[in-house]
């Protein structure tokens, strides 16, 4: 596995000018994460510095002050860093919210994890779980159950099971664009209609979205509302179907002309395409889906490094293949059906 702390020539140096440094995942899940901290009724009024990082980022945490506070959320830190921010602010100064299993698993000896705020769960959204935690005040239990003291009292108390959160019979516990967010992050839907519209759902997002900042921003605000979250969901959807439209056009044409069978360096056995395109998503192999096992887009970035989308197609759906393992080879990580790397150049594809 390479070293994530040698990988890439980014440095984020904090200014010492902000109450909580939050540090989120550079896609849908991790900006609508950070947004849900900075609104939540305890931190709307702090100070937030947002870095928008990726897993190919070194950071400086020397300018850090015991008074502040660090969220990682839709995110995780090499243990090298974490042990300074741990030393720099201490351990209850740290909020580390995730849903990404290597990443868990990565920390499962860590002395005194359980004491770090925060919810480490695999099957919601680190914005569901965000939610639940900022606005709710919902604390971890277990690896599979939470606990929120402001349910009304039922037969399990208010406990809460990772099973009955996926429920749809739970989706009104969040306000509708969280859960459409957290529904398209982890892959939840069943039936094509679904699918679809789950993709206008995200790219209708990054249409409409702005940046985390300290300003007041009208989508957001509404994001959150219980009331308001339906509306801005429509305006979302209303933006996202001509884009999905026309990719279902262009992406058959681009991937006859572009996309090509390979190997998979070290996984040679997979059967696999790739494309090499700046587009990702799984939606991109659609056509395709049934014909192979792995999906995979890469390009190359400004910084003449290899990003790698991967995906989990629908060939041979019995077999086990858990594309977050292959990520991880790489130096990577994600989910059993998506994840992604990067590479200091190197092609790890191989045309058939």
């Amino acid at each position: 596995m390479e070293n994530l702390m040698n990988v890439g020539v980014t440095t984020n140096k904090p200014n010492t000018d902000f109450d909580v440094l939050c540090i989120h995942h550079n896609d849908m899940d991790g900006y609508t994460s950070a947004m849900c901290a900075k609104l939540s009724p305890l931190w709307r009024k702090k100070t937030f510095k947002f870095i928008s990082a990726h897993y190919d980022m070194e950071f400086d945490f020397t300018k850090l002050k015991k008074s502040q506070y660090v969220f990682i959320l839709d995110f995780s830190l090499p243990v090298q860093y974490f042990d300074e921010l741990v030393d720099r602010v201490g351990i209850d100064h740290i909020v580390w919210i995730d849903h990404h299993l290597s990443s868990i698993n990565k920390y499962k000896n860590y002395p005194n994890i359980k004491a770090v705020p925060g919810i480490r769960i695999n099957g919601l959204a680190a914005c569901e779980l965000s939610y639940l935690h900022f606005f709710r005040s919902v604390v971890q239990l277990d690896e599979t159950t939470l606990f929120d003291p402001g349910m009304e009292v039922n037969v399990n108390g208010c406990e809460l099971t990772l099973e009955s959160l996926l429920a749809p019979s739970m989706d009104g516990l969040f306000p509708k664009a969280v859960r459409m967010a957290g529904l398209y992050d982890t892959w939840r839907f069943t039936t094509y209609e679904d699918y679809m519209t789950n993709l206008m759902f995200n790219d209708g997002f990054y249409a409409e979205f702005e940046r985390p900042s300290n300003e007041s921003c009208e989508f957001w605000d509404a994001f959150f509302d219980m009331k308001l979250s339906q509306e801005v969901t429509n305006q979302i959807m209303t933006s996202g179907k001509p884009i999905v439209d026309y990719k279902n056009r262009t992406f058959v044409t681009n991937l006859q002309r572009a996309g090509f069978e390979c190997y998979i360096r070290k996984f040679e056995d997979i059967d696999a395409i790739a494309i090499n395109t700046l587009d990702r998503g799984s939606f991109i192999f659609e056509t395709v889906k049934n014909d192979y096992e792995v999906g995979i887009v890469f390009f190359m970035n400004a910084d003449g490094k290899m990003e790698y989308s991967i995906y989990r197609l629908g060939k041979n759906p019995e077999k086990s293949i858990l594309v977050n393992k292959i990520a991880e080879s790489f130096g990577g990580g994600g989910h059993a059906g998506a994840a992604g790397f990067i590479t200091n150049g190197t092609l790890v594809v191989e045309r058939k």
